[in-house]
């Protein structure tokens, strides 16, 4: 019943958030755009998308594999992809992330390196995001003088190096775990730690998904750029590589469902920072979340139709 109500809440949050913003941006302003809208960038962007979550499976199998946890390519798709749509049913990215951790571990039985996987997983994916923003915004520095803009940066990286510190040093980690009650408890959480503690004495493993991460993160936002030529936007792409790391940052905050109305707000908020339409940007964000579920959906068939019962065959 409270995951039920916890679910309904941010469901709602996402729609007031969503709401809220159409008291200032036309909806029937965003209904012409979509009309006049070239279509074929909309697909383009869908096929781009899909592409970038098959990367994301082998960056996660890379990881997996550089902790003696060797899995098959098709396994791992079938895992990843099914896990986009327990994306959409929790806030953030927990319920994929809890998804694929319960499913590996269930056939391998290696709880502790699959968990440690996800989270370096992510990490990656999220410490690239601050890589991202920071070279573009070097690269456009001379064009950006909006305070807010550059201030976001600031604090996006600084919040990266500080999860470093978190994830990485040992005396957090201990001083974190005095707090810890129940002897069975600690000694999984130290034996978790020392599998995460794996890749920081093994830099060149998380350089490498670093670069995985690199590359599906930009390619992200090169599908905002490509979407933006849906709706006939004459912005430069790299506007597009330093405001999207950001806005899909803010997306994975807990607050609501898939990022649905965080990213929308966001996306309003620091495109209009750079003299674009505000029913554009809202248009361009829906476009995304509409990609986002129609892929989660695709996910949904594949644990559905394939992964389930190819589980149910194969443990």
């Amino acid at each position: 019943m409270k995951k039920i109500a916890f679910f309904t809440l941010r469901v709602c949050i996402g729609l007031g958030i969503i709401f809220f913003l159409f008291k200032f941006i036309s909806y029937q302003r965003i209904i012409a755009l979509y009309r006049e809208a070239n279509k074929f960038y909309i697909i383009f962007s869908f096929f781009l998308f899909v592409m970038v979550n098959a990367l994301g499976a082998l960056r996660w199998r890379f990881i997996l594999s550089s902790i003696s946890v060797d899995i098959g390519i098709r396994e791992i798709l079938y895992t990843y992809f099914s896990s986009l749509f327990f994306n959409i049913l929790s806030p953030s990215l927990l319920g994929g992330d809890i998804f694929r951790s319960l499913a590996l571990s269930y056939r391998h039985k290696k709880s502790f390196k699959i968990i440690s996987s996800v989270v370096m997983d992510r990490f990656s994916g999220g410490f690239s995001l601050g890589i991202i923003a920071l070279f573009a915004y070097i690269i456009a520095s001379r064009r950006i003088k909006e305070y807010n803009i550059i201030i976001s940066i600031a604090f996006f990286l600084l919040l990266n190096l500080g999860l470093v510190l978190i994830v990485f040093n040992k005396y957090f980690f201990h001083r974190i775990n005095r707090y810890v009650k129940g002897g069975i408890i600690k000694n999984r959480l130290v034996r978790f730690y020392n599998d995460l503690y794996f890749f920081r004495q093994n830099p060149s493993i998380f350089f490498k998904s670093l670069i995985y991460s690199c590359v599906i993160q930009g390619s992200i936002c090169f599908i905002f750029f490509v979407l933006s030529k849906a709706f006939f936007l004459k912005v430069e792409a790299v506007y597009f590589f330093i405001l999207i790391p950001i806005v899909q940052f803010i997306a994975t905050l807990p607050i609501t469902i898939a990022g649905m109305g965080t990213r929308d707000a966001a996306t309003v908020y620091f495109f209009s920072r750079i003299a674009i339409d505000k029913s554009i940007a809202l248009s361009l964000s829906f476009s995304f979340l509409f990609i986002n579920i129609l892929t989660s959906i695709l996910g949904g068939l594949v644990y559905v139709v394939v992964y389930h019962r190819w589980l149910e065959r194969n443990t």
